[in-house]
């Protein structure tokens, strides 16, 4: 789990740029993903949220809420 919130934003900002994400062993893997959790039982997910949104829109990106 990743706390800092820069950290956060620029690996929210690359995944949307390269559609990779960095495993835990530091690797690239290729992933396709439309939505991003956010478990709510962990110590300050209302910041990793609002920075996890933030960047989101930066990018032009939209914020909606999961169907079903």
């Amino acid at each position: 789990m990743i706390h800092d919130l820069d950290k956060v934003k620029d690996r929210v900002k690359k995944f949307l740029e390269t559609g990779n994400v960095i495993t835990i062993e530091g690797k690239s893997l290729s992933i396709h993903s439309c939505s991003i959790l956010v478990h709510s039982d962990t110590p300050g997910s209302d910041k990793l949220a609002q920075a996890i949104a933030s960047q989101i829109a930066t990018m032009g990106g939209e914020i909606a809420a999961a169907e079903g």
